[in-house]
């Protein structure tokens, strides 16, 4: 006999968006929050040295993602720092920060 939360887990997982990994995070509210496969991105970040005197860059990994929970999708981005948490936005939010990051460049880069 398979157990209830087997089943349960078994038919949220039916309920999988496409591009959902398959790889559910657990939360003790059993809500589900479906996550999809991270983008890698090269980049080279600008970091201030621990003293605060001096600058460098250094080659960073920024990934970046899909998330869906109760109803709502989500992007998140994150460094390869796992000090660092990810930022999570809302798919409007992520479109309105592309729009103002492309128009900052073109005008004053």
């Amino acid at each position: 006999m398979v157990a209830p939360e087997t089943t349960t887990d078994a038919a949220r997982t039916a309920e999988c968006p496409p591009w959902c990994n398959g790889e559910h995070e657990p939360r003790r509210d059993r809500r589900i929050a479906h996550r999809s496969e991270g983008i890698i991105v090269p980049g080279v970040e600008r970091v201030v040295h621990h003293e605060g005197d001096s600058l460098f860059s250094t080659v960073i990994e920024i990934a970046i993602g899909l998330e869906h929970i109760d109803d709502e999708t989500w992007v998140w981005f994150g460094s390869d720092n796992p000090s660092r948490p990810p930022t999570v936005l809302s798919i409007e939010s992520t479109r309105r920060l592309l729009r103002a990051v492309e128009a900052l460049i073109r005008d004053r880069a």
